[in-house]
């Protein structure tokens, strides 16, 4: 069982990156294609050879099969995509270039699609660097529900590619979503629903396959990532979501209420709807 390893990074995160390889370098496993999709806002700089050469020469050291891509083009979404059009293994593995895998992550993965065929997705476990689970977890393997989607991280999806090959259209990150998109947030829930709307099946499985920093993107709410959480919610369940908002913004009360405040925070997360509606009808006038 072949893996795509899918990393998307930020050309000043040289550093990190390198780190990430080295925990794959260490698995020794030769039946993989590290895929590293580099966001840069100058094609021809300095700094992008010198991060070329650096990350080769490395990659060359070790024995590890690696196939680089530099782009433009912003956000984390676009640089995912670039990876899963260019996968050619039977399963994708999402990294971000601040990511570690555990020594027995490619073991986790294979086991748990060995165990549990047929499903088009399956999430793991991340833990922190003190050795802790990020969040908490289910104990067991259980199914993801619709709602259920709003609980996995990116790092935490992996991909049959063998399956969502079949997808129509094709498996993709929502563009307009994820860091430095449009809404900064929701784009691992939009596909994942991509897939359940497209007859596909997720489940979770209690392995713990990588390592990040609990200090996220996603751990800490403002009101623009409110408001694309509300943006979220519309791209996922439609007309439903406004349902979804408000019992959302019940159930967290008590945490909104004290940062940024229950009436900032509704009204966030209603524009964020509203805004993801209006923008997908522009497009389809642009279209037309």
């Amino acid at each position: 069982m072949k893996l795509s390893i899918i990393i998307a990074s930020l050309l000043d995160e040289t550093e990190s990156l390198m780190l990430t390889l080295c925990s794959i370098a260490e698995i020794k496993d030769s039946n993989l294609e590290v895929l590293i999709c580099v966001q840069t806002s100058d094609l021809n700089s300095s700094k992008l050879v010198s991060h070329r050469k650096t990350v080769e020469n490395y990659c060359k050291r070790q024995n590890l099969a690696i196939t680089i891509f530099y782009d433009f083009k912003k956000g984390s979404s676009a640089n995912r995509n670039q990876g899963l059009r260019a996968a050619t293994g039977d399963i994708a593995v999402i990294v971000d270039g601040d990511t570690t895998l555990t020594k027995n992550a490619f073991d986790i993965i294979r086991a748990a699609y060995n165990k549990h065929k047929g499903y088009t997705a399956i999430a793991f476990m991340t833990q922190t660097q003190q050795g802790l689970e990020r969040k908490k977890y289910p104990r067991a393997a259980c199914g993801i529900s619709p709602i259920g989607v709003f609980s996995i991280s990116c790092i935490e999806i992996t991909f049959d590619l063998r399956l969502t090959n079949r997808l129509s259209p094709p498996l993709a990150f929502n563009e307009d979503f994820g860091v430095g998109c449009h809404f900064c947030l929701g784009e691992e829930c939009i596909l994942l629903r991509d897939i359940q709307r497209g007859g596909g099946n997720i489940l979770f499985y209690p392995g713990v396959i990588n390592v990040h920093d609990l200090h996220s993107t996603g751990t800490q709410l403002n009101e623009d990532k409110i408001r694309s959480l509300g943006a979220t919610m519309r791209a996922c369940f439609g007309r439903l979501s406004f349902l979804v908002v408000i019992a959302f913004w019940i159930k967290k009360a008590k945490l909104l209420a004290h940062n940024p405040g229950l009436y900032i925070s509704f009204k966030a997360l209603i524009s964020g709807a509203i805004s993801y509606s209006t923008r997908q009808e522009m497009k389809q006038i642009h279209i037309t």
